[in-house]
């Protein structure tokens, strides 16, 4: 289960398979799929879009034991999807999905990654009140399977 086979990358469907049996390539493959279409295509609704990807950019976060660059795709991930719900007028959504980020910065922190540990500070200050209450939901349960999700 290590990296992935070389599969047709014009086709995500064509990853699915691999990605179900632990394939981090593929799920990593078909996580920043959903972030280049919700970019490359118009017609798509990037929230959308993003949301199953996010799947597969937690499953590549969890099947890597907390490698940095898994993590900060999810984050990545989570603060565009935030933006998205604000920039819809969707703040209730946006407190969800930066809720994580802000989760998931902060236990990046604990584990002494230094760019998350110098942006934490920043990220709480300008986070709204909702957006913090689901930091600390999101942390709390993260906390209880070892500090990924």
């Amino acid at each position: 289960m290590g990296e992935t086979t070389i599969i047709d990358a014009s086709n995500p469907f064509a990853y699915l398979a691999a990605a179900a049996t632990g394939d981090i390539g593929a799920q990593r493959a078909l996580a920043m799929q959903a972030v280049a279409i919700t970019q490359d295509d118009p017609t798509t609704e990037p929230i959308g879009a993003l949301r199953e990807g996010l799947v597969f950019a937690r499953l590549a976060a969890a099947h890597s034991a907390r490698e940095d660059s898994d993590d900060g795709r999810v984050i990545a991930m989570l603060a565009l999807a935030a933006d998205l719900c604000e920039m819809d007028g969707d703040s209730d959504t946006a407190d969800i999905f930066g809720g994580e980020a802000l989760a998931r910065v902060s236990l990046m922190a604990e584990r002494g990654v230094a760019l998350a540990d110098e942006m934490l500070p920043r990220a709480i200050e300008h986070s709204r009140a909702n957006t913090m209450v689901e930091a600390k939901w999101f942390e709390r349960a993260m906390r209880e399977h070892g500090g990924s999700a």
